[in-house]
């Protein structure tokens, strides 16, 4: 394994290594279903045995059609931070259905799709500080279509990608908004911020240090740079969350 196989990612991995489900046979995406249900202890008795099957059945053809691009290490993967709580967000399922499916999927798509955002950026930044780096325009274009291929599968999860805001120069004439909305979108975003610092602070008492100092801002009357940022990525991702083909979406990027 070379140096650069071992420093990626297992997100990356378990994206990238492995077949789609819409390529899998069923009778494997069954199996996993399967596995799910012995990983949350979900156990049937023998005459139960014609509900679990149908039960499997809906379940696979919902992750077919709702989720064919996910791998099924990564739906494993999915469910194993969830009996783990590393999704703290969901609540606890004493079953699996197509809610809690979906739940648990998207909530690990948007922990994904932030992880691995962050991870090509500075890729891309490694790539380019390097000594004598000179792209050609093929290589930039090549460069730049990844990055918002990442955007345009973090938009599936419906959640905020709040990276997006690095588009909104380039973006902002089409996304066109009015004053008003700007402001409305600003105010919007600061109060879900102080809410975040808010609950932070409760959870441990050394963040009130940053929820006092961000009151003490707000004071000032003065426009906070990293709420300008989030309004600039929510604004971004409303826009480009309506373009569900990628070559639409790529069009969006157009001069």
């Amino acid at each position: 394994m070379t140096a650069k196989e071992q420093c990626r990612p297992l997100l990356a991995k378990l994206q990238e290594d492995y077949p789609k489900i819409k390529n899998e046979q069923v009778q494997v995406i069954d199996g996993t279903i399967n596995y799910l249900f012995a990983l949350l202890n979900i156990q049937f008795k023998p005459e139960e045995r014609l509900y679990r099957d149908a039960q499997t059945l809906v379940l696979s053809e919902f992750l077919q059609d709702r989720f064919k691009h996910l791998t099924l290490e990564e739906v494993k993967t999915a469910f194993k931070m969830y009996a783990a709580k590393e999704l703290p967000q969901l609540k606890t399922f004493r079953i699996l259905d197509c809610i809690s499916l979906g739940e648990v999927l998207n909530a690990f798509v948007e922990h994904r799709n932030q992880n691995l955002h962050i991870y090509n950026l500075k890729k891309i930044n490694n790539t380019q500080n390097l000594i004598g780096f000179k792209p050609s325009n093929e290589e930039k274009l090549k460069i730049s279509n990844l990055n918002r291929k990442i955007l345009f599968e973090s938009l599936k999860s419906n959640e905020i990608d709040y990276s997006a805001f690095i588009y909104y120069n380039q973006l902002k004439n089409k996304i066109n908004l009015s004053q008003e909305q700007v402001l409305e979108l600003y105010n919007s975003e600061l109060k879900k911020h102080e809410r975040e610092l808010q609950q932070e602070a409760f959870k441990n008492p050394l963040k009130k240090i940053d929820l006092q100092s961000f009151q003490t801002e707000l004071k000032s009357k003065k426009w906070n740079p990293i709420i300008i940022q989030k309004s600039q990525s929510v604004a971004v991702c409303n826009y480009l969350k309506k373009f569900k083909n990628f070559d639409e979406f790529l069009n969006e990027f157009e001069d």
